[in-house]
């Protein structure tokens, strides 16, 4: 608490600049090193060097890559198909599980899912390979109990979700398909999701944002809801919120993230060199610069690197992984 602004203060500058200049350097990494292709160091700043903070945009995420090249860039699919692709593939949020050329697991098509199959391949991909799962989505396992004579194959999440969780979320589809169609209001859509197993605020609002990659990747946009569509304040993001803004009340917090888009382009236009925004280009399937986009999404995802940057500097709290290169990217 000590390390905290004054919640007298309405502004924070220096978090404020901080935050941005944050923004700017990590895009100006993945600049760097995907479309420069230039050699390690991308960075002087020794967290941003060292440690693991993901991207700017989550498109650009190893995971959110895999997802868009094999799944949101399928034409062929059905939205039942493409709906429960995504599901399934975030809870591992693993490409390696779905990539390795002997022991990989299919990710299922709606029709004729077979849960049996997917928890063979999962178990099989754990005791030949490595954990197939991902710790960024499974964070619910109140939909099922773990028996207390449990002597099953693998680990019981792999039965939890394979078996279970997987087939009750194959039962949703229509009820998600129907909400995508009929439903006013963003909060509409997260309120079904929310009722999904293993789905709580959290993963609702990263589906959410998945369903708006559909509208850039795919054949036909699923929703009428964009990133600047809904938001919402998970923990990290509100940190990173009171460090900038501290005499802000959590329940005002909402517009604090609204502020900060607002005033992004302005922000990141102090420095020396022009932000790095991106754009989907489908006629040539690649990314090209494009007009200013920080969304709602970027805003409130990166509000929570900063926060884990801010507890690096003062050696606090949970500390980053150390950053180790495993992908070249799309």
């Amino acid at each position: 608490m000590k390390d905290l602004p004054p919640i007298t203060q309405d502004i924070n500058e220096k978090h404020l600049h901080n935050f941005f200049r944050l923004m700017y350097e990590r895009q100006e990494i993945w600049y760097k090193r995907f479309v420069l292709k230039e050699p390690r160091p991308w960075t002087d700043d020794p967290y941003l060097r060292d440690y693991k903070f993901t991207n700017v945009y989550r498109e650009l995420d190893r995971a959110s890559q895999w997802l868009i090249k094999n799944v949101l860039l399928d034409h062929t699919l059905s939205i039942e198909d493409l709906l429960f692709k995504i599901f399934v593939f975030r809870f591992y949020n693993q490409p390696n599980a779905f990539t390795h050329p002997v022991y990989f697991v299919e990710l299922p098509n709606y029709k004729g899912f077979d849960p049996q199959k997917i928890w063979r391949e999962t178990v099989t991909y754990r005791q030949k390979v490595d954990n197939p799962w991902h710790t960024a989505y499974m964070m619910n396992m109140a939909f099922v109990k773990k028996p207390e004579n449990w002597a099953g194959e693998g680990l019981f999440k792999d039965e939890a979700y394979c078996k279970h969780a997987f087939t009750l979320i194959h039962k949703h589809i229509p009820e998600v398909i129907e909400a995508l169609q009929i439903c006013s209001t963003p909060e509409g859509i997260i309120n079904v999701l929310e009722k999904m197993p293993a789905v709580a605020g959290f993963q609702s609002y990263e589906f959410f944002i998945d369903f708006c990659y559909v509208a850039k990747y795919w054949k036909q946009p699923i929703m009428d809801f964009t990133e600047n569509s809904y938001t919402n304040v998970g923990p990290g993001a509100s940190l990173g919120l009171r460090l900038i803004f501290p005499s802000l009340r959590p329940e005002n917090q909402k517009s604090g993230i609204e502020t900060l888009k607002d005033i992004s382009e302005d922000m990141l236009s102090q420095f020396n060199e022009c932000f790095k925004y991106i754009k989907w280009d489908n006629e040539y399937q690649t990314y090209v610069p494009g007009q200013p986009n920080i969304t709602l999404h970027q805003c409130e995802m990166f509000l929570c690197e900063y926060a884990k940057y801010w507890k690096m500097t003062i050696k606090q709290g949970k500390q980053r992984s150390k950053f180790i290169p495993i992908s070249e990217g799309l």
